[in-house]
């Protein structure tokens, strides 16, 4: 055995994997999926969210129902209103371009147990109230306060586009093409592709400019231009 200066020479080793040790990335939490943290955010945006924007659409559908109420409704039909209660009389008819594409709410209004006159409020009622819940998802996905997008939402629902269908009763497919897209954009941020297939199925019958939620998911999705 060698002798040594100053005593015996120190093991490398344990100061090497110490410095190793503080150097390495803290290790990430893996769900049971085997998915860390912040690939599950990732895969699956917004969940948790569904009860606030439930809430949210129930408030806004309360504010649509006591304004309503309080709104001097206009008398008779005026516009597009005839074609649409015709359509809604008479489904299977004869009916004028474009409004014979337009099938799905006079249909609807058609098929419901109620008078068209209840009918047309309700689907319009709801449908605004949809579209403010997906409005206030939308929102808080991106990191808008509850609270401002809670506001943003009722704003949303008594918009002047919406406060005219309500002071003509209803008679109007602009409601439902509104929840229709603002449930599409919800679900392209989202990556929903069978839920975005099914609304735009829906919206083919309801308005023609629903149409423009495909070209926007292929600017959101498309990896390439073609």
């Amino acid at each position: 055995a060698s002798a040594h200066r100053g005593g015996t020479d120190r093991d490398p080793a344990p100061i090497l994997r110490a410095e190793v040790s503080r150097a390495a990335p803290p290790a990430t939490k893996t769900s049971a999926t085997g998915l860390s943290d912040r690939e599950t955010t990732a895969v699956a945006p917004g969940r948790g969210r569904l009860a606030p924007a439930l809430a949210v659409g129930a408030l806004c559908l309360a504010v649509v129902l006591v304004l309503n109420a309080l709104l001097v409704h206009q008398v008779g039909v005026s516009g597009d209103e005839p074609y649409y209660a015709r359509m809604a009389n008479h489904p299977g008819g004869p009916h004028n371009f474009p409004y014979a594409f337009r099938v799905g709410v006079p249909y609807l209004v058609h098929i419901l147990p109620f008078s068209h006159a209840f009918s047309w409020r309700l689907v319009a009622d709801l449908a605004t109230a949809v579209a403010a819940a997906a409005l206030f998802a939308l929102l808080r996905d991106f990191d808008v306060g509850p609270r401002l997008a809670t506001g943003l939402a009722v704003g949303f629902s008594v918009s002047p586009p919406l406060l005219v269908v309500f002071l003509r009763n209803g008679i109007s497919v602009d409601p439902a093409s509104v929840m229709v897209i603002t449930l599409g954009c919800l679900f392209i941020v989202r990556r929903r592709l069978l839920a975005l297939a099914v609304t735009l199925l829906i919206g083919t019958t309801v308005h023609e400019s629903c149409l423009f939620l495909i070209p926007l998911a292929y600017a959101v999705w498309a990896q390439r231009l073609i």
